[in-house]
This record gives C-alpha cells, structure tokens and sequence, in this order.
C-alpha cells in the first residue's frame, strides 16, 4: 500500500507540473489554475493523510482484559446445563444395532392412474411399478379427462 500511495503521489507531481506547462503554453489559465491545485494536493498528500485517519479508528489496539474468570463460569454453567461436572468428560452411550425395518404388507394397487401423452412427461405407466404387470400397458378406450 506504501508503495501504491507513493506511486500515485509521484504521479500527482507529474500531472499538476505538466498541465502547468500545458497551460502556460496555450495560455489557458484555468489549466493552469488546475495544475496549480494538483500540485497543492500533490504537497499535503490527501490520501496518506486518510489512511492514517481511517488506520487510527479501524485498527486500533483495544486493551487486553482477563476474561479466564468469566469463561470458567460459562463452562462449569454449560457443565451444569448438561449434565456433567466441569472438567468431567461424558462416555458415549454404547450404539445398539437396530434391525432394518420390514413392511410386510405389499403396496396397494394403483389401477386408475393416468399418464397424458403430452412430449413434458417422460414417465410411462409401466415404469411405475405401482399395478402389475398385465394392467400396466397404454391406457385403452375412452381417455379420462387431462387436468390443468
């Protein structure tokens, strides 16, 4: 950042002193009136002076206090809540296999489904699994109504 602010301000020097010289040369005296002014800023150095400004606030050191007596408290309070002394570390409780769930009753038939020909619908009636086999065929006959 130090080299940034002195690259730019080597450039403030350059441009104020040219359009000085610019000015005088085409006798546009508020060119030179700006040149003048940019080599004032170029002096006082605005943007060092912000940093240092803005170093002060935002990094600022804020004084070291000894909060070890409060953090204990939180804990042995945490240890409380929770059920254990302070200090004191809980075992695990054992973990007991548990047996896959079965569901003895098959799925029930779903016969009066209805899948429309439109091309957005890309599941078919027999990948469904949900009636069997034989009644799992393209719909025959009178088509049921298409619900939009």
């Amino acid at each position: 950042m130090e080299k940034l602010l002195s690259i730019f301000n080597a450039l403030d020097w350059l441009v104020g002193g040219l359009s000085i010289l610019v000015g005088l040369y085409m006798q546009n005296w508020w060119l030179v009136a700006g040149g003048a002014l940019g080599l004032l800023a170029a002096y006082f150095k605005p943007a060092v002076i912000i940093k240092n400004k803005l170093e002060k606030k935002f990094l600022r050191k804020k004084a070291k206090t000894d909060d070890s007596g409060a953090a204990l408290a939180e804990d042995t309070f945490y240890a409380q809540v929770l059920g254990s002394a302070a200090g004191e570390v809980a075992e695990p409780e054992p973990v007991v296999p548990q047996a896959p769930r079965a569901y003895p009753d098959p799925l029930p038939a779903y016969a009066g489904i209805y899948l429309s020909s439109s091309r957005h619908n890309r599941v078919q009636l027999q990948h469904l699994r949900l009636v069997s086999e034989t009644s799992a065929g393209v719909p025959t006959g009178k088509t049921p109504p298409l619900f939009y």
